[in-house]
This record gives structure tokens, C-alpha cells and sequence, in this order.
């Protein structure tokens, strides 16, 4: 039996419960009628006391109400904080009739904060007759007819609705709370909410203005936010490129990429969140990308920015097919050896960003990267939230640039475009030639106000990159992370994306590969192979997928392709189907019998010819270079360690995919035994091993 003090009693008659609790209450009901007739008593208890409050009538106001009233009606209150008000002032009504009054005696005439909302209430009834009631419901009672108010307070702080609260709305499903650890999570969040807004039942305007209540109410719904489902993080679409018949198409063109961000933001769903990453959350190249290779730079004097490295060896996941590496090794330069810098650190300060692995990790980041800059190096900092501004004009002062970092603060919503053209602005101003000019964005990537589309967006970015200011995108945090945009935003912007997930990684981004995240060597460089088909049936690319182009943009100078900095490396794999073999894919497509192709080979034992071209990065013509590759039918084990290693790598990346033919198993031998003692490589062996158990 339900002891009769159980507060689950009133809060299920008054539907404070979400659907779990009140399926999991209603089968003790079921086999407690003394219970059921507790609930039914309250029920008809709120009913009588709703009863007497529509009895109430509206009172008179006075001269100087009605100037309150008006001056009251301009402020915005946000929707939920009205539900839960109305909801509040029903509890206090049942405390006032459990006193023995008998009747609505806190509504009277005499409270001035009832006689403002009333009047409040009735001038957005005359203001907008046409629209319908707002459908929201809170945790305690429907919103009161008639009632009609904005979105969000008029400060341009954001405020959502309490959408984990809502009982039976009709206009959607409620979302879900995760919670993590005991119920009782749960329900001291939503106690906390509870007494928030309790302070708010009269709706006293003058109190909605109070700045510790707007940050104290923020951080509930930022919790909520945190807990609720589905994840709101942002990924574009993957879809793995497929097996090619060179009988059909004997070229591949794509743009090179040097971003990281992928295989950061993989370490941190493996290792910190102990999950399995999303699918599309895996991009292969930038996994492969994320390692140091031992390929050797440019000969002194070269007049090429890099050096081209091919090797060619047995498939591990095929033993019929051939596996090849291409890889460019840009030249190395010496970080007190670089020109001028001339630098705009462009800070998200909005409200989302407020949590310890956002805003706090940002300026431990951008502290390391201002300790690391030389006394030729000037920064600015803009910052946006709701709207942006400038922190501090660009300056060579050290102590400067490191006071304000320390001195920013989140809170507000996400204007980013606004923010985006502000930053842009101040690195023109301050133009080096011949020296670094770059935007550092810093952000989850969660714009919501202003310019927030993505063609919009990437277009005004790639506007922008004319102007010679490079951009370099880096992305923080959890939940409502933004990967797909913050990486169309790097490659508009002729720059690049890492992922922040920990100071160490701060520490390799903006520190160990200071040079080549700040110094670009080259711009706009493709890649293109022509396959023999004398030797090659067919072959597929493996990653790059939002990274190709036609076989005409490589000559093509006006088409943008990607950018290399100093000392970077970059590798693509090629999984070669050996000429009389199976191509995997769909059926043969019938040739066209009135096209005779071409069947001449100037070589007849290279397996495929490589091209590569690229642009000096203040330059807008392109250079040529061109290399013949043959196979020496290696085998994988006397492959290289580096070889080996970029494999493993890939094949980890398309077991996490789920279009792999190797296990887990295989890939952790495969990896062991090229790791040596990179710290980053054992670190990856450690990872393999959290994906299989995972798994």
C-alpha cells in the first residue's frame, strides 16, 4: 500500500510526472484502491480551487498601473518561464485554500505584481486576437488560455524551452532526459528548476531583470541541454567512395586535406565518452593525416615547396589487390625562422560555450599559442555571442593578449557570421605582406543567429580568403559540436580544422605544429592519377570523399582545392584491383560502341602516372609535377613501418565505418608492430583496444 504522505500522490494527480514515472505509478495504482481514491480527492481538489479562481474578476487599474502595465508589456518573458509561473500559481493557491480561506484572496486587487500580469495578459489578448493559445504545458499545469508571449528576453541571451519538462504537449513528442548515474539526478535538476521559478510566480517583471536569476536559469537549461536526446552534434554525410573499372574511368582527381580534427574528436568518444564514435564522425584520411611520417622534405634549393614519396605493396585486407601510398612531404621551417604574424583570434563567447571543455580549454589553448609567438607577431581578439566586438586591437604586446584571454567570459547566443566579418575586417586592417595573415575561430560551431546557413556561410568565407587572409578553424566541446560546418568553413576558408579535446592536444596543435598550423607553403594543390589498364582493373580511393574533383578542375586555376603547411605531410591510400581480376561494385556498364577508346600506353609496365599541381600561396598560377609509378610486387610485410602504419590506420577507420574486411584484432597487430615509440602511435594502440571491447 502507497502510505498516504507519498508526494507521488499530488504530483501524479497534478501530472508533474514524465511518462516513465507515471506508467511505473499507475501499476501501483492499479492494485491500491485506497490510493486511487487519495488521487481522485486531489484531482477534485484542483478542480474546485481552478473553479474558484475563474470567478475572480479582472480588477480595475489605476493611472499609474496603466503606465507600469505599458512599460512592463516591452520587455520579452520567455515562454517557459510564464508555463511555469502559472503552474507556481497554482501551488500557491493551494496553499491559501489549505489555510481556510476558502477563495483566490492571493489574486486580489491589492497585489500589485497579479494586477500587472492581469493587465499584462489582456493587452496581448487585444494585441494579437488571431493567433492561437501557446500549447506549452509545464511540469505542474497547462499554460492559462489567452496567454501569449515572445521567445526570449530582448538582452539577446538564449533561452529555450524546457522541453525535457513538457507533459503531453501536442505539438511534439517530449525529449527525453539521459541521465547519468542514480534517478535521483533527475529529479534534483528538476527540483532546482522548480524553486527557480517558483521565485517568478506573480511573473514580477522587475525581478525577470535580475542578472543573477538570467544566469542561474541559464545554466539549468545549458544542463538540460547536456543530458538530453537525441545528441545534437553535427556531422556531414560519408559515403565511402566506391571500386572504379578503369574501363569505364581511368583517372582520379581530388584535392589534398590536412586536417586532424577527425581522429581527435574519435579519441574522444573512445577514450572520455566510452562509446563507439558516429559513422559519418570518421573521415579516414584525416585519421591517416593525423600521424608523423618519416618521409623526407625537399632538397635544399628544390624548387618545389615538397617532396613527392610513392610506395606500392600487397593489400592487407585483400591479398589480391595492391595497396598504394602517395604521399608530399612539405619542407620544414623553422618556427624563429618564419615571417611575421599577423593574427586574429576570433572567440565564440556565447552561451553554449560556457562549460569546462569549451571557453576554459580555449584559453589554455590560445595562451600556449601567445606564449609561442615571436616579437614580430601582432594579435587581435574579437569575440561574438549576440553580436561581436573587439577585445583588443592588434597589438605585439604578450601581456596584453594574454590578459584578455584570460578575461573573456561566456554567455548569450551564437552570432558567428557577425563575428566571422568583424575578424576579417581587423586582419585586413592590419595586413602583413610577404608574412602569416590568418583568423583563428575558436568554437563549437553551433551558430543560431545571424548568417547561421551553411551556403551562406561558406560563401561569405570564401569571399574573404581572397583577400589573402587565411583561416584556420578550431573545434571544442561536446553535445552540439559542429564538425561538418566548422570543416566547410577550413576548406573555404584556405585553412584548416583540428578538433581541442585535451590541453596535450592544444599543446601539439598550436605548439609542436605551430609552423605548419600557422605557415602555409602551398595553395590549392590536387592531386590526379592516370591508371594503366594494362595493369589496373579497377581501383578505389579510401577517404577524401568530400575531397573530389573532375578530372577538368585539375587544370582548372580557378578551382580551390586545398592548402599545405610548412612541414606537413600528406598521404592518400589507393586500393589497386590487379588487371584480370574482379572489380567489387555493381555490373559492367555497357561501352558506347560509336566511342572507340583509346587502348595506347606510353609505358606499359607503369602501374599509374601521378600529377600533381599547386599554387605559391600569394600566387594565382599553377605549377606541374609529374611522376611515373611501377610496382615491384612487394609484399606488405616488407613494406615500410610507415606504410604499414598508415594502413592500420585506415583499416581501423573503416572497421569504425563499418566497411572494413579486417578485424580488430588484426588492425592492433598490424599497428604494434609499426607504433615504435611515437607517443601518438601508442597512444592509438590504446584506442583499438577500447574499440573492441566496445564492440
Amino acid at each position: 500500500m502507497i502510505d498516504r504522505n507519498d508526494p507521488r500522490l499530488t504530483a501524479y494527480a497534478l501530472g508533474e510526472m514524465n511518462a516513465l514515472e507515471r506508467t511505473e505509478f499507475e501499476k501501483m495504482l492499479a492494485t491500491d484502491p485506497a490510493s486511487r481514491a487519495e488521487v481522485e480527492a486531489i484531482q477534485s481538489l484542483g478542480g474546485q480551487i481552478r473553479t474558484e479562481f475563474a470567478k475572480s474578476p479582472a480588477p480595475a487599474l489605476t493611472e499609474a498601473q496603466r503606465t507600469s502595465v505599458a512599460k512592463a508589456a516591452r520587455r520579452r518573458v520567455p515562454v517557459a518561464i510564464l508555463a511555469f509561473a502559472a503552474a507556481a500559481c497554482l501551488v500557491l493557491g493551494v496553499t491559501v485554500y489549505y489555510a481556510g480561506k476558502g477563495e483566490s484572496a492571493a489574486f486580489s486587487a491589492d497585489i500589485p505584481e497579479r494586477v500587472e500580469y492581469e493587465a499584462k495578459r489582456q493587452q496581448k489578448d487585444a494585441s494579437t486576437p488571431s493567433e492561437p493559445p501557446v500549447g506549452f504545458q509545464g511540469p505542474n499545469s497547462a499554460v492559462p488560455p489567452g496567454i501569449r508571449v515572445p521567445d526570449a528576453w530582448n538582452s539577446g541571451l538564449e533561452v529555450k524551452r524546457l522541453e525535457a519538462f513538457e507533459v503531453g504537449a501536442p505539438a511534439q513528442a517530449p525529449v527525453t532526459l539521459i541521465v547519468d548515474g542514480s534517478p535521483e539526478t533527475a529529479t534534483e535538476l528538476k527540483a532546482k528548476a522548480d524553486r527557480l521559478l517558483e521565485q517568478v510566480q506573480l511573473h514580477n517583471a522587475a525581478f525577470l531583470d535580475d542578472p543573477r536569476f538570467k544566469k542561474e536559469y541559464l545554466e539549468v537549461l545549458r544542463e538540460l541541454e547536456r543530458r538530453a536526446g537525441p545528441d545534437r552534434e553535427g556531422y556531414d554525410r560519408v559515403r565511402d567512395n566506391p571500386f572504379i573499372r578503369v574501363s569505364e574511368e581511368d583517372v582520379s582527381t581530388f584535392s589534398i586535406d590536412v586536417d586532424t580534427a577527425s581522429y581527435a574528436n574519435v579519441r574522444r568518444f573512445l577514450a572520455q565518452q566510452h562509446q563507439l564514435p558516429p559513422p559519418d564522425a570518421v573521415r579516414i584520411e584525416e585519421m591517416v593525416n593525423y600521424f608523423s611520417y618519416a618521409y623526407e622534405p625537399p632538397a635544399a634549393g628544390s624548387p618545389h615547396p615538397f617532396r613527392i614519396h610513392v610506395e606500392v605493396a600487397q593489400c592487407p585486407w585483400d591479398a589480391g589487390h595492391r595497396l598504394a601510398r602517395v604521399a608530399i612531404k612539405g619542407k620544414v621551417i623553422d618556427h624563429r625562422e618564419r615571417g611575421a604574424s599577423n593574427l586574429v583570434f576570433l572567440v565564440d563567447v556565447s552561451g553554449s560555450m560556457d562549460q569546462p571543455d569549451k571557453l576554459p580549454l580555449v584559453q589554455a589553448s590560445l595562451r600556449m599559442l601567445a606564449e609561442n609567438l615571436g616579437g614580430r607577431d601582432r594579435v587581435a581578439i574579437v569575440v561574438y555571442a549576440s553580436s561581436s566586438g573587439l577585445v583588443l586591437p592588434s597589438t605585439g604586446d604578450k601581456r596584453q593578449v594574454i590578459d584578455a584571454i584570460e578575461r573573456l567570459r561566456a554567455g548569450g547566443s551564437t552570432n558567428g557570421g557577425q563575428g566571422i566579418q568583424l575578424a576579417y575586417q581587423v586582419a585586413t586592417e592590419n595586413f602583413v605582406k610577404g608574412g602569416t595573415n590568418r583568423v583563428i575561430l575558436c568554437t563549437d560551431g553551433d551558430f543560431n543567429v545571424g548568417v547561421t546557413d551553411d551556403g551562406s556561410l561558406t560563401r561569405m568565407i570564401e569571399e574573404k580568403a581572397k583577400s589573402g587572409v587565411f583561416l584556420s578553424v578550431l573545434g571544442f566541446g561536446t553535445g552540439n559540436y559542429k564538425d561538418g560546418k566548422m570543416q566547410q568553413l577550413a576548406d573555404k576558408g584556405n585553412g584548416n580544422h583540428a578538433y581541442i579535446d585535451s590541453i596535450l592536444e592544444a599543446r601539439k596543435v598550436l605548439g609542436e605544429e605551430m609552423s605548419g598550423t600557422l605557415v602555409t607553403i602551398a595553395k590549392d594543390v590536387k592531386i590526379q592519377l592516370f591508371f594503366n589498364p594494362r595493369k589496373v582493373a579497377g581501383f578505389r580511393l579510401i577517404g577524401y570523399e568530400n575531397r573530389l574533383l573532375s578530372k577538368q578542375d585539375f587544370n582548372d586555376d580557378t578551382k580551390d582545392a586545398g592548402e599545405i603547411g610548412a612541414g606537413h605531410s600528406v598521404t592518400a591510400l589507393y586500393e589497386i584491383v590487379p588487371a584480370g581480376s574482379e572489380v567489387p561494385g555493381p555490373p559492367v556498364v555497357d561501352r558506347n560502341p560509336f566511342v572507340a577508346k583509346a587502348e595506347a600506353v606510353v609505358d606499359t609496365d607503369a602501374l599509374f602516372q601521378l600529377r600533381l599541381r599547386y599554387k605559391e600561396p600569394e600566387g594565382d598560377t599553377s605549377a606541374l609535377l609529374e611522376q611515373v609509378v611501377r610496382d615491384g610486387d612487394g609484399t606488405f610485410d616488407a613494406a615500410s613501418p610507415d606504410f604499414r602504419w598508415a594502413s592500420a590506420v585506415a583499416a581501423f577507420g573503416m572497421t569504425l565505418r563499418g566497411t572494413a574486411g579486417m578485424g580488430l584484432d588484426a588492425v592492433l597487430e598490424i599497428a604494434k608492430g609499426a607504433a615504435g615509440d611515437d607517443k601518438y602511435r601508442r597512444e592509438f594502440l590504446d584506442l583499438v583496444e577500447r574499440a573492441k571491447l566496445l564492440r
